[in-house]
């Protein structure tokens, strides 16, 4: 995990989602935006680390 991220930034990243997609019909939609959550999270190394 990233080291600059907050807890609170994954609660309000989380809430965000729930408000866009919290329809059963829009699993879909959830489903795209938490995979994108999580690839926002990931550890990446560069060169300015």
């Amino acid at each position: 995990m990233r080291w600059d991220i907050e807890p609170g930034d994954v609660l309000v990243s989380l809430s965000g989602v729930s408000l866009a997609a919290g329809e059963p019909a829009q699993r879909e939609l959830a489903r795209r935006l938490l995979d994108l959550l999580m690839d926002g999270l990931r550890y990446r190394a560069t060169a300015n680390q």
